[in-house]
């Protein structure tokens, strides 16, 4: 007879499958912004199609509109001009924008017969918000460090350079492209790979049953991390970039661009330091956010490491509320010797142990500089054509979790464009 516990548990985890699977499509909201689209979305007559471009393109105007405004407030450039933008600000500013595009939807719904409507709605309910969009690409960005960045990487691909040098003639590259490929992100694991091992109590009690926790997804662990990191080294092309956008795009002195750039440089120390700029994020006590708990330090290819010459704590500031999906807990149930259902030997079946959830997660941000020297005890640049890669290594003083490396590795030239 087949234990009842195990039963319990394959007829739960059947009943998530089925329950909590995600639709097979959904529709985009994209086509509510461009008048082609808009018309073969609500199958609209020839006499409606003037109106619904009209509404089409107000709509993305709307968007396009809040996205430059939300860019310019959050950008990275003033981010580290301590100019961090106001959390309640942001949501007023999207609550507003919000209502414009509800009003346009209400007008644009009463000019359509019932069908039409409903396709509407349809395109409403797809995934996503139509605040978020993508109009167009945007000369600002935001380096995303909560547990929905785009992309999770440690170790990072980038060209070659040597420290100091001058920006490249070049200006081909954009500020966003230069952002994503100088920065690497990691995290700090809540605890050791070795600590993961576990079994779930009362499982290990049928001795012809191999019970295995399945290892948890990267997001769950990002989740529970006690210390998000995303690091960006400021090379010349990079900080020179960033100098032009805010000259192009922010109020500033009365003073031409090339004495922008000085001014610039000199804060940064762009010409006696190498500089990496450090996002530390925490959805727990701002006391992990303190530099002093972790040993931080930076290594050449040639395994020499560098402590930070001067270390400065720019901002702390909240971090937006984000609502995340992750993924349920599994176990491997291992039927050794085939005395249940379907009576296979070594038949394996994974079940769930935590159902999938919604959690919203909340934090705190810390801007930290860490600079270190640009030169060996040689005299020698630490950074040149010859350097392979370079690690950002943390590491805590006081808990023991495991270190985190974080990785530019400096495989190529510089192409033309990214």
């Amino acid at each position: 007879m087949f234990p009842f516990s195990i039963w319990l548990f394959r007829a739960f985890s059947a009943f998530l499958v089925f329950f909590l699977a995600p639709p097979l499509s959904a529709a985009s909201l994209e086509d509510l912004l461009y008048p082609d689209k808009l018309e073969d979305a609500v199958k609209a007559e020839d006499a409606q199609k003037p109106a619904l471009a009209a509404y089409a393109q107000r709509l993305k105007q709307v968007v396009s509109d809040y996205q430059w405004e939300r860019g310019q407030k959050t950008c990275e450039a003033v981010l580290w001009q301590g100019r961090a933008p106001d959390i309640r600000e942001l949501h007023e500013l999207r609550k507003t924008a919000r209502k414009t595009v509800d009003a346009i939807l209400d007008t644009l719904k009463a000019e359509l017969n019932s069908k039409q409507v409903k396709r509407i709605d349809k395109l409403l309910k797809g995934k996503g918000n139509i605040l978020d969009v993508p109009i167009s690409d945007l000369p600002f960005a935001y380096v995303n460090n909560t547990p929905l960045f785009s992309r999770f990487r440690n170790n990072g691909e980038a060209y070659k350079i040597s420290l100091p040098s001058a920006p490249d003639a070049d200006s081909s590259w954009f500020y966003a492209d230069l952002l994503r490929i100088w920065t690497v992100r990691a995290y700090i694991p809540s605890q050791r790979p070795i600590d993961a091992i576990s079994q779930e109590p009362g499982m290990t009690t049928y001795p012809d049953m191999g019970i295995r926790e399945l290892p948890t997804t990267v997001k769950t662990r990002i989740v529970k991390s006690p210390l998000l990191l995303a690091a960006t080294l400021m090379v010349p092309d990079l900080s020179r970039t960033e100098c032009d956008l805010l000259w192009d795009h922010y109020p500033h002195e009365a003073e031409g661009r090339e004495d922008v750039w000085t001014r610039y440089k000199a804060q940064n120390r762009l010409d006696d330091a190498i500089l990496i700029r450090l996002k530390m994020s925490t959805p727990y006590s701002e006391r992990y956010l303190k530099p002093e708990r972790w040993i931080i330090y930076l290594e050449d290819s040639e395994g020499i490491g560098y402590e930070p010459i001067q270390i400065v704590e720019e901002a702390v500031h909240p971090i937006e509320s984000i609502e995340i999906s992750l993924p349920g807990r599994e176990a491997e149930i291992t039927d050794v010797f085939g005395n249940y259902y379907p009576y296979i030997p070594g038949q394996k079946e994974v079940i769930y142990l935590e159902a999938p959830s919604k959690v919203t997660y909340t934090g705190t941000e810390k801007l930290v500089k860490l600079f270190f020297p640009l030169r060996d005890f040689l005299e020698k640049s630490v950074v040149t054509e010859k350097t392979e890669h370079l690690k950002l290594i943390v590491q805590s003083r006081e808990e023991d979790f495991s270190r985190t490396e974080l990785v530019w590795e400096l495989k190529r030239s510089k192409p033309r464009k990214p």
